[in-house]
């Protein structure tokens, strides 16, 4: 899984619609989810956010089901300002999202595995403060490598 062309930083958006927009519309023209993943990761963020607060900045992880990718994948995008979240597991909380890794794959297990990488990633500060650094799909693999090493 390249994300080569899925990395967007400092991307200027109001609000969190338009930023998984932009993430799933970059899917969708390189071939990597169907023109329908827009619309399911939108309602299913609806239904289960993903906004998780970590410190020092907020972040997201929206995905839908693997009906919709056509290829493994993964976007990332850091935003010029954050945008609200409803935090996962508890709607009623807001969170001020800086960083988007949307996932795009078809195998649960994959899935998995991937999520909980990121999210053992999220828990070391300085990883997440690294995030603020990234500006190439290899340097955040590398980031995501060397963190998940780590444990």
């Amino acid at each position: 899984m390249d994300p080569a062309d899925f990395l967007t930083t400092d991307l200027h958006v109001e609000t969190k619609e338009q930023a998984l927009r932009h993430l799933s519309g970059l899917m969708a023209e390189k071939g990597a989810v169907t023109d329908m993943h827009t619309t399911a990761i939108l309602q299913r963020e609806a239904q289960f956010p993903t906004g998780l607060p970590v410190t020092p900045y907020g972040v997201a992880i929206p995905h839908t089901d693997g009906t919709y990718v056509l290829k493994p994948q993964l976007a990332f995008a850091s935003l010029k300002n954050p945008v609200v979240f409803q935090e996962m597991g508890n709607r009623s909380r807001e969170i001020q999202v800086t960083f988007i890794f949307m996932l795009a794959l078809q195998d649960a297990d994959a899935h998995l595995t991937l999520l909980q990488t990121i999210l053992g990633c999220l828990q070391n500060r300085s990883f997440v403060r690294e995030l603020k650094n990234v500006q190439t799909s290899k340097g955040l693999v590398e980031l995501v490598e060397e963190n998940a090493e780590r444990g």
